[in-house]
């Protein structure tokens, strides 16, 4: 089709300018009776054809929209109780085809399983895309090409009070051809809906047998509505790819993306059972994974076998539930295989929140448990619980991680025993590596390691009398974890099959929709909705085609692996930032105006190490500040003689001697951001972007404290020849400055005054296995503070009070022996002994657990 017949076709959305309008006009949550006022006003009227919504929506539903929306019948129930319940779905079989066909997914797509290794012995697998698993590899045949369906389920509410009765049940495709980082950036589209399930509770229906089999019917059999093309594939299906090539497609189900719950139905298994393998109720929770995997040839004859007699008995050896399952006829499909790991529900609100929470809470009691995560100092990226965790009244899976930043140090306690510390660690440990975007041999063997010291250690809540005996086959997420490892070889890495993901995906699947509608019988209006959301993303990709030159910019994809901030930064009035490189902690900065990419330190012996590319903004936060002032506000006690000591050699090479002046004045920044590259040893791995604040207190003019001020802590470069993190010291960013204008030449670049932490020391204890440092009381100590360029410092990092061992605090004038932990006292300076938190994020726990595997590998290192 040429441009002209483009036009004729599509008429006045054919013009850039016009749909530019309408497009605005549709996505911007207006509603019909407010684009008509928008249409009617001076801004738009005579200047385009629509004189009200219903003329626009006219115009926008001639556009094409893809694979069409259809709907279809089902009935369930018999005699009194059939019911007859619409589904909606588009082709399943079409929407393959328009993913694999898109262009935009060119270079980001595989047509045949790879085997991925760390190095050319090929000693070391690595797993990550499902191209690298084992099944493709198991399922392909040399003369097709395989499509991995990866369909995803999530009952939501529409209306924000549970219970509000109103529920949509959209189902999602994707496919394991693209890869994983484009599937899961809703932007790209990669993922998108093809059908919305019916919902029933049936709770009219008294018999509760009756009632719970209604739901499962229900669920497959529209279920099989939406995947019934799929059973005509068996000989392959002629596809466009989006390399331009025309290939014989075989669509397989290959991983479907579900809650714990709902994998229970979908899989047609009774919650005493295991919807992967055959693991009887007893025992379940003792972490073995010895039962043999569910045969799904076993499986469908016990269910034929249960429709031909009736009888329960069929169904009971392998805890099958009584309903006949919408894959039981899809060509090539094992459907045990296909469900992955549900890090969101399992882990992070299962495992941590809902049990190692509550665990400890009984062992330390709810007060001192909210007291310590009130107290713990804050880091840019981390959630402060002002008010504690116990009271937080919805927990989210956002909420469940920032409780796990901080969880081990908090537990680190006399009334803790060594067992339950030990137990908990090695939780976190397996929760950060099936975090992974990457994983290699040596690390899925870690993963079950740490799952195996979890088990052993766990009848230590029984002593304790904080869990029941035989509580834990109560528990099916202690069984269903064991399966991680063997789902990893199988599809790849859990990221790619995250459960939060169909979460994000309702805002513009249901949400948006919803909000549009006008909350009757909804599912049919959101159905249009989305259809017309389609036909305007469809008609954008053909205007960026026929005029490259009006394409705008996109808005450009967050390519950091950035932490919610929880937090208020203040308004510190940054303005552009300038970049600074340096090659190593003794060279001068670059121009302010110079960008280079970051990099990361390799050195000679094949160690990385954090070598950020630090920016900092082209004007001081606050210009001319005197030395007093830092000082007395910014808590730079000793800049004095630090910055004499920083100059002195400087002083010397140039054959000049300078003093600091009481008239002098320094340029001060509040923020320096450092971007990090992404890492050499795990490349799938988002890049990181740390940014250390530095503000002081703010009072208003009584005097009265309004903001506590924050200074951030971060990795100085101390020891560059020590290996791994005793190259570093922690220090705490207490100013950022330039030095003034007479003394430039000497270091013309911004400087940052630390108050330095003692070298880090290892864990005696092997209880918690976290670094340890002290808060240096005196000279003797060794130095404690210094002026240092800002290409020293490395990285942030957070430091965690040893709790147990804080020094008493001073309050109204009286000494309490008791600690006072209060989000008012700065326990940075109130506490001797602190934790090196790995927690912190993934990018420091990447980095200590690299140094660990290559320290164990070399134990010669200094």
């Amino acid at each position: 089709m040429n441009l002209r017949q483009y036009m004729e076709a599509f008429g006045p959305l054919a013009d850039p300018d016009l749909f530019e309008t309408a497009s605005l006009l549709m996505t911007t949550g207006l509603s019909g009776k407010a684009r008509t006022k928008h249409l009617r006003s001076s801004l738009y009227k005579g200047k385009t054809p629509w004189k009200n919504n219903r003329a626009l929506l006219k115009d926008i539903d001639r556009l094409p929209r893809g694979v069409e929306w259809v709907s279809d019948e089902i009935v369930i129930g018999e005699d009194s109780n059939e019911r007859v319940y619409t589904v909606f779905k588009r082709d399943i079989v079409k929407v393959v085809g328009e993913l694999i066909g898109a262009p935009r997914f060119k270079n980001h797509m595989r047509y045949a399983p790879e085997r991925h290794w760390t190095s050319r012995n090929r000693r070391q697998r690595v797993y990550d895309e499902m191209w690298s698993g084992e099944w493709w590899w198991r399922t392909q045949d040399p003369y097709g090409t395989i499509v991995p369906l990866i369909i995803a389920s999530d009952k939501t509410c529409l209306t924000r009070m549970s219970g509000g009765g109103q529920q949509a049940y959209p189902v999602y495709l994707t496919i394991g051809n693209i890869s994983k980082s484009i599937r899961r950036k809703p932007t790209k589209h990669a993922t998108t809906v093809i059908g919305y399930l019916p919902v029933d509770s049936f709770n009219d229906i008294p018999n509760i047998r009756t009632r719970q089999l209604y739901r499962g019917e229900l669920l497959h059999r529209a279920m099989e509505k939406i995947v019934e093309p799929l059973k005509s594939t068996t000989n392959g299906v002629p596809m466009w790819c989006a390399d331009s090539q025309l290939r014989r497609i075989y669509p397989i189900l290959a991983a479907y993306v579900a809650d714990s719950p709902e994998q229970f139905d979908v899989s047609c298994v009774v919650r005493s059972g295991c919807p992967i393998c055959k693991q009887t109720y007893k025992g379940r929770g003792d972490g073995g994974c010895n039962a043999p995997f569910r045969d799904q040839t076993e499986t469908l004859e016990a269910m034929r076998e249960y429709r031909r007699t009736r009888k329960k008995r069929e169904l009971d050896p392998l805890k099958l539930k009584p309903w006949w399952p919408f894959w039981a006829d899809l060509p090539y499909v094992e459907f045990p295989s296909c469900l992955t790991p549900d890090l969101l529900h399992q882990i992070h609100k299962g495992l941590i929140k809902r049990h190692a929470m509550t665990w400890i809470e009984e062992f330390m009691g709810p007060k001192d448990f909210d007291a310590r995560y009130t107290a713990m100092p804050t880091a840019k990226g981390m959630r402060h619980f002002k008010k504690g965790i116990t009271t937080v009244s919805k927990w989210t899976g956002r909420e469940s991680k920032e409780m796990a930043k901080q969880f081990l140090p908090v537990i680190i306690d006399p009334l803790i025993p060594n067992d339950v510390v030990k137990l908990i660690r090695a939780l976190l440990d397996f929760t950060y590596l099936a975090h992974s975007a990457r994983l290699t041999e040596t690390e899925l063997a870690a993963m079950v390691e740490a799952l195996g010291t979890f088990h052993q250690l766990k009848n230590t809540m029984v002593e304790w009398e904080i869990v029941s005996p035989g509580a834990w086959d109560d528990m099916p997420i202690m069984h269903m974890v064991t399966h991680y490892s063997y789902s990893i070889r199988q599809l790849g890495t859990p990221d790619g099959y995250n459960t939060e993901s169909p979460e994000y995906l309702h805002i513009p699947f249901v949400k948006e929709g919803w909000r549009a509608s006008n909350k009757k019988n909804p599912i049919p209006q959101i159905v249009k909705y989305v259809g017309r959301m389609q036909a305007i993303r469809i008609h954008q990709t053909y205007l960026d085609e026929l005029y490259p030159e009006r394409t705008k910019p996109r808005e450009r994809e967050n390519i950091y692996n950035d932490d919610e901030d929880y937090e208020d930064d203040g308004n510190v009035n940054e303005k552009d930032d300038s970049c600074y490189e340096s090659d190593d902690a003794e060279v001068e900065l670059g121009p302010a105006n110079t960008a280079v990419g970051a990099h990361i330190d390799s050195e000679d012996s094949g160690i990385a190490y954090p070598r950020p590319l630090l920016s900092i903004a082209l004007q001081p936060t606050v210009p001319r500040v005197s030395g007093t002032t830092l000082v007395d506000t910014y808590g730079a006690s000793d800049l004095m003689p630090a910055l004499t000591r920083f100059l002195r050699p400087k002083c010397l090479a140039v054959g000049e001697d300078h003093y600091l002046l009481p008239t002098d004045r320094f340029d001060v920044w509040h923020k320096l951001t450092l971007h990090h590259d992404v890492l050499p040893f795990a490349p799938d791995e988002p890049a990181q972007r740390d940014v250390i604040r530095v503000k002081p207190p703010v009072r208003d003019h009584a005097g009265r404290l309004r903001d506590a001020g924050v200074f951030d802590v971060a990795l100085v470069l101390d020891k560059p020849q020590a290996f791994g993190l005793k190259r570093y010291r922690a220090g705490r960013v207490r100013a950022l400055f330039t030095l003034p204008r007479r003394l430039q030449h000497l270091h013309p670049g911004p400087l940052a005054y630390v108050e330095l932490f003692a070298g880090f020391r290892p864990d005696q204890s092997a209880t918690h296995a976290m670094y340890t440092t002290t808060r240096l009381g005196s000279l003797a100590d060794g130095r404690r503070c210094a002026v240092v360029p800002i290409e020293r410092i490395s990285m942030a990092c957070h430091l965690a009070p040893r709790f147990p061992n804080m020094e008493p605090i001073h309050t109204r004038g009286r000494k309490r022996t008791v600690p006072v932990f209060n989000p008012r006292n700065d326990l940075l300076c109130h506490s001797h002994q602190f934790f090196f938190n790995e927690f912190y994020n993934y990018f420091t726990y990447l980095f200590v657990m690299y140094w660990r595997y290559f320290y164990y590998e070399n134990p010669t290192l200094p």
